[in-house]
């Protein structure tokens, strides 16, 4: 999002164009889902970790999101591993979501498929600086990833409007 999460929060309440109103409420979910990354990883940060009675560590993070949160216990264990990841080693993803140039699902796409990689090799294709030319951190250039570039009709989005104000009002249905 290049303005603030109040002007986006602006779009989405004017009732204005759909796909205006649908791209700004995008951008507040992606600011929501950075805010909602960082308080997992704040919740794992603080948390105490304790051995069950075999010895063996457990982390209460992800039950505990799990019941905060009425999710899976894969789920909550998903979203921490990915906030933890991303908070700590990811920071400008982090950031790319909360700005709405990115949306969760690829953020944790880039996550798991980085995981392997050194850390700064993990940052640098991230970010999008490895292909030429450099993509946004939503686009990348290897198969399989999210976000691949496609063309865009600059003219599609008035197309659209003359068509909806030829189309008779109503319940939505066509005439026949």
């Amino acid at each position: 999002m290049d303005g603030s999460v109040v002007t986006a929060l602006e779009v989405m309440l004017s009732g204005g164009d759909p796909l205006d109103v649908a791209q700004a409420a995008e951008a507040v979910i992606g600011f929501c889902h950075a805010v909602q990354l960082q308080s997992f990883n704040q919740v794992f940060q603080e948390a105490e970790l304790a051995a069950d009675p075999d010895g063996v560590v457990v982390d209460p993070t992800s039950p505990e999101v799990a019941c905060a949160m009425g999710w899976s216990p894969g789920l909550a264990s998903s979203m921490v591993d990915t906030a933890v990841d991303v908070v700590t080693g990811l920071p400008e993803l982090l950031s790319a979501l909360a700005a709405g140039r990115i949306d969760l699902g690829k953020v944790r796409e880039i996550t798991r498929g980085t995981c392997e990689l050194r850390p700064a090799d993990r940052q640098e294709l991230a970010v999008g600086r490895s292909c030429s030319p450099p993509p946004t951190p939503a686009h990348s250039c290897g198969p399989g990833w999210a976000g691949r570039s496609t063309r865009i009709d600059p003219d599609a989005a008035d197309r659209r409007r003359r068509a909806a104000h030829k189309r008779p009002r109503g319940c939505g249905y066509p005439r026949t």
